[in-house]
């Protein structure tokens, strides 16, 4: 069930890669796209229900979905994503186009990306997360960043609230 599942993710994301987040879904027309989304429900389902036997069989199905999606975005000529941008879904949905420039960045609006960065706008970004984490980042190469919690600014004239 497990290697049926990681196959399964492997192929999304060099699909997504390839053609960018949710993309092949924006080019299905609507017969294939409610095919594709019953085929995801099964596969769910089969999930929710921890039928190892459905989920081998639901995602092999999902594995061929995809396959359908990529087969109507070329006979649609419908072209994959510049290779120039990255893109990223973030926690609330929205998918981010990275770009190493301005010039990369007018390639990934025209494409369609909502939000887009570029390498710049990341470095700044990164010199907001202070010292420790770059030093953390320094000592320990692997580690990740998994979460930015905002503190207030201490006032010195105000002092710390009092939580009472």
């Amino acid at each position: 069930m497990t290697s049926s599942l990681q196959a399964l993710d492997n192929k999304v994301h060099l699909i997504e890669r390839k053609w960018g987040v949710g993309k092949l879904q924006q080019a299905a027309n609507t017969h294939l796209l409610t095919r594709f989304n019953t085929q995801k429900d099964r596969l769910d389902s089969a999930i929710v229900d921890d039928d190892p036997a459905r989920v081998i069989k639901t995602a092999g199905g999902m594995e061929r979905a995809w396959d359908a999606l990529e087969q109507n975005a070329r006979e649609t000529f419908t072209k994959p994503r510049p290779a120039e941008v990255w893109e990223v879904k973030l926690q609330d949905g929205n998918v981010v186009g990275l770009v190493r420039d301005q010039v990369d960045a007018s390639l990934a609006a025209a494409h369609g990306a909502d939000i887009v960065f570029t390498l710049k706008e990341i470095g700044l970004l990164i010199d907001e997360l202070g010292t420790l984490t770059m030093e953390t980042k320094r000592q320990f190469k692997l580690a990740q960043v998994t979460r930015i919690t905002k503190s207030p600014q201490f006032d010195e004239v105000t002092g710390d609230d009092i939580p009472f």
